[in-house]
């Protein structure tokens, strides 16, 4: 059986075409966790009638609003499958996503977490405005996923959406959400449960098996989450290095790379910028902060994306190998 986790906050618009999605997989044998977070647009009603639907369908609600990672913790808690699907509450599945999945994870007993390709497409019109895989490099291996790094600056990175993810339970609930983050929360459960079991491996379906929905309120898209993400990318660094240490070469070369990346395209404010050069230079090193002076000077020459062109080719034949 496959727990699906449903996580939801003020989705009154999305929730019943999620749920529908759900209901329509041609594999059937799975529960289906709805969690909400305190929502306050209405949704509190439309779940009240959705429980009713199917009795496959259980709503665990909230008195006030906790965050994602208490709400998702909800539901892994009590989840009864041998796989666990997650799912975001304005997202949707294809008609064969889970049966395809849980093929994938039946005939290869060495992969622990499957993901999917998904279309991209507008909520207001409804419209698919690109395949997710047209934007970004799939992982070939779980640490492409989980410590993407692009040193030689193809234009394409690493990502995956957490909607298409199903995973063994035995992998997956390693770990719980750390509660203690707003934002990072996804990233930190993945180097830990990949901290605990480094030989378990990803697959990837080169398939568009479910729907991403771009609307003004996503929230990784969100204002106060590119205030805050910086900050709490060192946070879940300091997390991950003590509880484990055994891949603190993979955490380390990830934040140097996600500081350079900040230094280089200017995502930090102007006041707090030569601290990070000066902090960047402490922790990557003198050769790592040359590379970054280096850069920052064909940027300046508007050569940048040019010099390192002969290089990004190379990385996209190697990487269609």
């Amino acid at each position: 059986m496959i727990s699906i986790v449903v996580l939801t906050y003020n989705h009154k618009f999305f929730i019943k075409d999620c749920l529908n999605s759900i209901l329509s997989q041609s594999y059937k044998d799975f529960e289906i966790l709805i969690t909400d977070d305190c929502s306050n647009d209405g949704a509190i009603e439309i779940l009240k009638d959705i429980e009713t639907w199917d009795s496959r369908i259980t709503v665990l609600y909230s008195e006030k609003n906790q965050g994602i990672s208490a709400n998702i913790n909800r539901g892994f808690k009590i989840a009864k499958g041998e796989y666990v699907s997650l799912i975001a509450g304005d997202d949707m599945m294809l008609p064969d996503k889970l049966q395809k999945q849980v093929d994938f994870l039946d005939n290869n007993t060495n992969v622990g977490i499957c993901l999917h390709d998904m279309e991209v497409f507008d909520s207001e019109t409804g419209k698919t405005t690109y395949i997710f895989s047209e934007k970004n490099k799939i992982p070939r291996k779980i640490e492409d996923n989980l410590f993407f790094t692009n040193w030689f600056f193809s234009k394409d990175s690493t990502k995956t959406i957490p909607s298409s993810t199903l995973a063994r339970k035995e992998y997956f609930l390693l770990n719980l959400f750390d509660e203690r983050l707003k934002y990072s929360n996804e990233v930190l459960h993945g180097w830990l449960n990949y901290g605990a079991n480094p030989k378990m491996k990803l697959g990837f379906i080169n398939e568009p098996l479910g729907k991403y929905r771009i609307h003004e309120n996503n929230l990784h898209t969100s204002k106060a989450h590119k205030d805050i993400g910086l900050e709490e990318l060192y946070t879940i660094f300091a997390i991950a290095s003590v509880k484990a240490p055994h891949i603190y070469k993979k955490l380390k070369n990830f934040i140097d790379f996600s500081l350079f990346s900040s230094l280089l395209f200017k995502w930090l404010p102007k006041e707090q910028y030569k601290y990070f050069m000066n902090m960047f230079y402490r922790q990557a090193g003198i050769i790592k902060f040359s590379y970054l002076i280096f850069c920052k000077i064909l940027k300046k020459l508007n050569i940048f994306f040019l010099f390192f062109k002969p290089l990004r080719l190379i990385y996209k034949l190697r990487n269609r190998k």
